[in-house]
């Protein structure tokens, strides 16, 4: 059973996308190295991370915490001889129990779904002596819900396209900010007065781009005092 050695010094795991997961849960307070249910799991974390999503990693990480929390209640109820020590000892009825208590907990059964998929996994494809458990299947009941009718798939849809194109158009605008050259002083001074003249309509167009990058660097004109606007204006 060398797994049981295996990885101790190995506090994270990269994901098949390229996510590095730390294995947080030997912060766990029931969390040891020198337990042998713990360095199962740690063992089984390193080895099926990489070969999985970092949606999926996440979850046995979390899965493991509360298997260790289950395993603590379960045990302070049972004669030593019956506690759970190792991974070879969870059979169908202690998963069972995890599963019933994730469910008076309020949680879901996707831990346990998540610890007997990784655990079989581990066991089926690796020789370093993990136990290949007998483990019920894990059902998770999903809301059946209705599909759109034709009206509302076309809306939904055009709505989106309406999303994303005004998200191109954003992503586009920042690029032209960025490339932008801001207005100088100089080059605004003269067009004052023109600006000013109600009387007089000015053909001068502001840039929108050339605007925001000014206003990103020199910031909105908003010192200027009331006394100032009254002796000016």
């Amino acid at each position: 059973m060398r797994y049981l050695s295996m990885y101790h010094a190995e506090l994270s795991a990269t994901s098949a996308d390229a996510k590095v997961i730390l294995a947080n849960y030997i912060e766990h307070p029931l969390f040891s190295f020198t337990d042998a249910l713990c360095c199962g799991f740690h063992y089984v974390f390193i080895k099926y991370v990489p070969d999985v999503s970092y949606s999926k990693g996440y979850a046995l990480r979390s899965a493991i915490k509360d298997f260790l929390d289950f395993r603590q209640d379960h045990n302070n109820k049972l004669h030593p001889d019956l506690h759970l020590k190792g991974v070879g000892d969870i059979g169908v009825e202690q998963f069972k129990l995890f599963m019933d208590r994730l469910r008076r907990n309020g949680q879901t059964l996707y831990p346990a779904r998540s610890i007997r998929s990784a655990v079989l996994k581990v066991a089926n494809h690796n020789d370093d002596g993990l136990p290949l458990l007998t483990l019920p299947s894990v059902l998770i009941k999903t809301q059946v819900r209705e599909p759109l009718d034709e009206a509302a798939d076309a809306s939904f849809y055009e709505s989106m396209r309406s999303e994303v194109d005004n998200m191109r158009f954003m992503l586009e605008f920042r690029k032209q900010v960025e490339l932008a050259e801001p207005y100088r002083l100089d080059e605004i001074r003269p067009l004052i007065s023109e600006l000013l003249l109600i009387s007089k309509k000015s053909e001068w167009v502001i840039d929108p781009a050339r605007a925001l990058k000014t206003l990103m660097l020199d910031g909105y004109p908003f010192r200027v005092t009331k006394e100032t606007l009254k002796k000016t204006f």
